[in-house]
């Protein structure tokens, strides 16, 4: 698992994601090949992780994050 910061149409802030995927060139295979993306936002300040999906058609740009 890789964390990256995605970039979505529509949105002024970068999400940053945890997604199964080693580096960005597997993550490029999963974009190329799927419709969606699937992913663990970062614990919040209660401790809860959120699962989430991320439509492909939605998403501008990936930056990885530290």
């Amino acid at each position: 698992m890789a964390t990256f910061d995605f970039v979505l149409i529509g949105s002024h802030s970068p999400q940053r994601v945890e997604v199964p995927s080693e580096n960005l060139a597997k993550l490029a295979d999963c974009i190329a090949g799927g419709r969606f993306i699937e992913g663990e936002m970062p614990p919040n300040e209660w401790g809860e992780i959120r699962r989430v999906l991320i439509p492909i058609s939605r998403i501008q740009m990936v930056v990885e994050s530290d």
